[in-house]
């Protein structure tokens, strides 16, 4: 029984790191990239609250579709009802 539950550990294990090993190895690439990036914008622009300010209109944009998505569930189910 021992035995089984340790060849349980190990396979879950196993699995978990050939998963994320890509991932892991694909994110520091892209931090590298980003920091190569930044390394060539001038000092005197505030990239911090330009990036927040991108994030903020992009959830703003998918919280728009989320609504419209609804309000067309509401009157698609609406318009059965009244069949």
């Amino acid at each position: 029984m021992q035995i089984l539950l340790v060849l349980t550990i190990a396979c879950v294990l196993l699995f978990v790191v050939f998963v994320l090993w890509p991932h892991l190895a694909r994110l520091k690439g892209d931090a590298g990239r980003q920091s190569a990036l930044l390394s060539h914008v001038p000092p005197e622009m505030d990239v911090r609250s330009h990036v927040r300010a991108v994030y903020r209109k992009a959830v703003a944009q998918t919280s728009k579709g989320k609504r419209a998505a609804r309000a067309a569930a509401r009157a698609a189910t609406a318009g059965k009802k009244d069949e």
